[in-house]
């Protein structure tokens, strides 16, 4: 009988210690992150038959488990993927809301400070220090915008290195993952049956750590192991192999990068909107949908504004009598050639008509004997049965020959700010007056008078822009026309054209409006501006683009960079309330799972007490059962 006591306080004692054993981990490990509360499983023995029944033989303890709700862990992982992603998108997109968003070194300020220097010119043509201050501020309109150009390059290429640091990242947590899946297999057979429970949390950790980088879903299998999955179903870890995450140049662009994974020989391409969260997609969302747009509004206002005040300047005549010159350059379209192609073909685009100009790029490909013609932004696919072809005011041309498949990326408008340049030197050079001048002639009788004397074109200007010529006029009744005539030969080159007030007469690349009504015989004589050091028509003309639609024929430039600044706000105060929202709920499924896995300290003192208790217990039935065996041999000792 005092053995089966023994055997029973020694089997409390073992419960006990185990427990305690078990309550001390816990409390070693409270501020362990990751770590998830353990407990025994105490069962009773299996009793042994008697004649008067079963005869309890004592406990055992069969399980050490965690505490640990795969449906809360799930929760947290995706949680974190999704704050990760928004966190990084909102501090990559701040970058861009700062500077554009500036109040002294926006391009906004430098725009105003140029047309505000041109219009001082056009108050005073003849005036050199205007003339140089208009240049002064044409230089600083210049440093904007390449100062911003450069900014959101070098944004775009830090973007890249980070990019390539977090696949580094990924990489490194799945073959820790791969590796702590090969330990749990191993450690959970045998024929064990038992759970490596910091194994487990070790494994769990790493899974919350990748989604912070990269999201990811997780199949658990019937061995331990758990397969890891990012993109469109790509598998990152099978088992206790893991495959490589890599970057490979952007289908769409090839200077930027594109996830895929690496399965053995081949190459897993992973969609930017195949992607579920983390800092990666951050990243990659940030550059596609604010970046590179960014970029592109940038150069699109450059190149319209380079190309109106060039083609108004080259209309005009500077202070020296000789036609105007193109005062700013700005950067051509970039193409670039997939590294797969196979032909011999170079593409050149070349701006045609830069009021049609967008903010999209363009992929030309060579598809079964057609160009195939992409615009990455809206996806909207032409095709065309050669080249060249214009798109979005941009022609196309190829030389060479193309195989079938070739594949060049268009960026109409990135380098239109990082190469935007002055390329005045001489304020003289400065158009500001209009290369004809328009008199009345001496004898006229009516109330007409010239309203305005503009130029059109260029390409080319007319070269016969400057030739005399006399409007004449001829009234019969309610009705009244008008001649051309040659004021050098009086060659009558066009009559009986009707005339309206306030319509133009056009010719020789001249428009000539008048108000009032001429009188029969009026003249007006159009000639060569040979004083037009005083004239400030063109320099008119000039400030006018300030206010003219010369972005798609619908904004002005401070209107169009005014959209951008008030689209990259609108994202920047959206993600930010996205942001803090996402970040709330991260810290609820956080304590949602600290309620479950964390160690309550309140709770293990309460359960180190309980199993002290126990094992003091235990301890007394031993106690209890060695007196009875000592009484039993005194007894035998006194009946000898």
């Amino acid at each position: 009988m005092s053995d089966g006591l023994i055997s029973l306080g020694l089997s409390g004692l073992a419960a006990a210690q185990a427990g305690m054993t078990t309550t001390s981990e816990n409390i070693a490990n409270v501020n362990t992150a990751g770590y998830s509360e353990e407990s025994i499983v105490q069962v009773a023995a299996p009793p042994q038959f008697t004649g008067a029944g079963y005869i309890g033989t004592g406990t055992q303890v069969t399980s050490v488990t965690r505490a640990y709700n795969e449906f809360q862990q799930n929760e947290l992982v995706q949680a974190q993927a999704s704050s990760s992603q928004l966190d990084t998108q909102y501090t990559q997109l701040q970058q861009i809301d700062n500077m554009l968003g500036s109040s002294t070194s926006g391009l906004g300020p430098a725009l105003d400070s140029f047309f505000s220097a041109v219009q001082t010119v056009a108050a005073d043509p003849s005036d050199v220090p205007s003339r140089q201050e208009m240049l002064s501020s044409a230089q600083s309109l210049a440093d904007s915008f390449n100062s911003m150009g450069s900014q959101l390059q070098q944004m775009s290429t830090s973007l890249n290195q980070q990019v390539t640091q977090s696949v580094s990242t990924v990489n490194s947590q799945a073959s820790q993952i791969a590796q702590l899946n090969a330990q749990i297999v191993a450690a959970s057979g045998g024929g064990t049956g038992q759970q490596p429970n910091t194994l487990l949390d070790q494994r769990d950790s790493l899974i919350q750590d990748l989604n912070q980088e990269l999201g990811a879903t997780t199949i658990s299998q019937s061995n331990g192991a758990v397969n890891v999955f990012v993109g469109n179903g790509q598998p990152l870890v099978m088992g206790n192999t893991a495959n490589t995450l890599t970057t490979v140049p952007a289908s769409t662009d090839p200077n930027q990068l594109q996830l895929a994974v690496q399965i053995g020989s081949s190459t897993s391409l992973i969609g930017s909107g195949q992607l579920q969260g983390g800092s990666l997609t951050g990243l990659l969302n940030f550059r596609d949908q604010s970046l590179v747009p960014a970029q592109n509004a940038l150069g699109q206002i450059a190149i319209n504004l380079a190309s109106a005040v060039n083609a108004q300047n080259e209309l005009g005549q500077d202070l020296n009598g000789n036609a105007g010159q193109a005062l700013f350059s700005s950067g051509a379209p970039q193409v670039t050639a997939a590294s797969s192609n196979t032909g011999s073909a170079s593409v050149a685009a070349t701006i045609v008509d830069p009021s049609a100009l967008t903010t999209s790029n363009y992929r030309l490909q060579y598809l079964g004997g057609q160009y195939v013609v992409t615009n990455l932004s809206t996806s909207a696919q032409t095709s065309y049965a050669s080249l060249p072809q214009t798109i979005g005011g941009v022609t196309l041309s190829a030389t060479g020959s193309m195989a079938n498949g070739d594949s060049f990326t268009i960026d109409p408008t990135i380098n239109g700010a990082t190469q935007f340049a002055v390329t005045a030197t001489d304020p003289s050079q400065i158009a500001a007056a209009t290369p004809v001048i328009a008199s009345l002639g001496e004898n006229d009788s009516g109330t007409a008078a010239v309203s305005s004397l503009t130029v059109s074109g260029p390409p080319p200007v007319n070269a016969n822009l400057q030739q005399p010529i006399k409007v004449q006029f001829q009234v019969a009744g309610s009705a009244t026309t008008y001649s051309l005539i040659d004021s050098t030969t009086q060659a009558v080159l066009s009559s009986g054209q009707p005339y309206t007030a306030g319509s133009p007469i056009s010719y020789n690349g001249w428009n000539l409006t008048l108000s009032g009504a001429p009188a029969n015989g009026d003249t007006v004589s159009i000639a060569a501006n040979t004083a037009g050091t005083s004239d400030n028509t063109n320099a008119i003309e000039l400030a006018g683009l300030q206010t003219a639609n010369l972005i798609g024929g619908t904004t002005t430039l401070s209107g169009a960079y005014q959209q951008l600044v008030s689209s990259i706000g609108s994202q920047t105060q959206q993600l930010d309330s996205t942001s803090t929202a996402q970040d709330s709920l991260l810290t609820q499924a956080k304590k949602t799972v600290s309620s479950t896995s964390g160690v309550n300290l309140d709770n293990e003192a309460a359960n180190l007490l309980q199993y002290q208790q126990a094992y003091q217990a235990a301890s007394q039935t031993i106690v209890t059962a060695n007196s009875m065996f000592a009484a039993v041999i005194g007894l035998f000792s006194n009946l000898s």
